[in-house]
């Protein structure tokens, strides 16, 4: 399996942007390799990785949490060990998840074992003799669904990679045909293809999206594609709409929409802190309604005391030190309810990396909660593609409330705000 997927993710953390950034940054000329040529980490580097998650999670994790967490790193570990790339690391892992703590027996494969063994080459062939067609289409669609981000390919652009020695992806054009020419955006080298040698040619090249959702559809007859629900959507409405047009095979995609609902140690942590910051308890966060008035009513409290010591010092023509100490710790508390209401807003609102379930619930619990919320009735909505709206609850009933109550509390942080002191983010 070629794992086209960001390595550097994002764990909740009672900090003040919510979040700590785990994994290892892609950047320079590496940006612009195939994954499968970018080489794993070091072993120092890798070790050092995983020791940065563990003093994250220590700060604040329970036992039991621990205790997942050190399951994942040794599954990691055995990753990394057998991998021989970076993308080896990311879809052993994946594999391991599937099949060997849950038990799905899901079939993994790279798509660079299918270049090499020249499988789908009449659906390459079939694009090729319909290029002009291809990228027309492409184009319009891009237009018409407001999908410059993917952006516009030109009449002579080719939906291919040519593979470098470097490892660069080599971007394709073909103003004469057969002939196609290319230069590599890592080591600069200069590249002119025969593509009626495409057969010779193929084991060294690489669809691109798009063209990958129209050549796996087409060669293995797909009828139901189960999509992510972010941006692979939007390159498949563009693959979609070419294949009606030239003829390829259109299955049926269906998303899960939803999110995941749990507490985390870095929630728990958050929520502790906006129970010191405005003296709630737990129950508060089952409301609301209850959640913003007790807080209201803290900060009009503080707001209040804060007005009269500052009374008290003008009285006082420069005042006593007391009463400065005083102002000083109102003012501090007052700041304080902002600061930790933001930090929860930021926690309770990040779509985490799936380390952080796992840590957080245990690996082998997520797909018994997958099944659980899909065995409850579930409502599927079609547009372009069709979508099943579903979230999963990792706990009981209660979780989501709390979500939505620290939720709508972040976002009326600034109009509870007797004193008019809270500055915007």
């Amino acid at each position: 399996m070629h794992c086209e997927v960001n390595i550097q993710n994002r764990i909740p953390s009672a900090t003040k942007d919510g979040f700590e950034t785990i994994g290892f940054k892609i950047s320079g000329k590496d940006r612009w390799k195939r994954f499968d040529c970018i080489s794993k980490p070091s072993e120092d580097e890798w070790a050092s990785a995983l020791e940065r998650i563990t003093a994250v999670y220590k700060k604040c994790c329970d036992d039991e949490s621990i205790k997942n967490l050190e399951a994942v790193k040794e599954l990691l570990w055995r990753c990394y060990e057998s991998a021989k790339s970076f993308s080896d690391v990311n879809a052993f892992f994946l594999s391991k998840v599937c099949n060997e703590l849950w038990g799905l027996e899901v079939l993994f494969f790279r798509y660079s074992d299918v270049q090499r063994a020249g499988i789908f080459v009449e659906e390459w062939e079939k694009i090729i003799s319909q290029l002009s067609k291809f990228n027309e289409l492409h184009d319009e669609i891009v237009r018409e669904k407001g999908l410059e981000d993917i952006g516009y390919c030109g009449r002579n652009s080719v939906p291919f990679w040519y593979h470098c020695s470097c490892g660069g992806k080599v971007p394709l054009f073909m103003d004469s045909p057969p002939l196609a020419y290319g230069e590599c955006p890592v080591c600069g080298e200069m590249y002119e293809l025969n593509l009626e040698s495409l057969k010779e040619l193929f084991g060294s090249m690489s669809p691109n999206a798009i063209t990958r959702n129209l050549v796996f559809s087409e060669g293995l007859g797909v009828a139901l594609f189960i999509s992510g629900a972010g941006g692979g959507l939007r390159y498949g409405l563009v693959s979609d709409g070419i294949s009606k047009e030239l003829g390829f095979n259109v299955p049926v995609t269906l998303m899960w929409r939803g999110r995941d609902y749990y507490l985390g140690a870095a929630h728990r942590a958050a929520l502790n802190g906006l129970m010191k910051a405005f003296g709630l308890n737990p129950d508060d966060f089952l409301d609301e309604d209850t959640l913003i008035l007790k807080a209201a009513r803290k900060r009009e409290m503080l707001a209040s005391e804060i007005r009269s010591l500052e009374d008290e010092l003008r009285v006082e023509g420069g005042g006593k030190s007391a009463v400065v100490k005083k102002l000083k710790r109102c003012r501090g508390q007052y700041i304080s309810t902002d600061t930790q209401t933001k930090v929860a807003g930021k926690v309770f609102s990040l779509i985490p990396s799936i380390l952080d379930v796992f840590v957080s619930v245990g690996v082998e619990s997520v797909p018994k909660r997958w099944e659980a919320a899909l065995s409850e009735s579930i409502e599927v909505s079609a547009d372009e593609f069709y979508s099943i709206e579903k979230d999963v609850v990792y706990g009981d009933d209660s979780v989501p409330l709390i979500y939505r109550s620290v939720q709508r509390l972040y976002e009326r942080n600034k109009e509870i705000d007797p004193l008019g002191i809270l500055k915007p983010e």
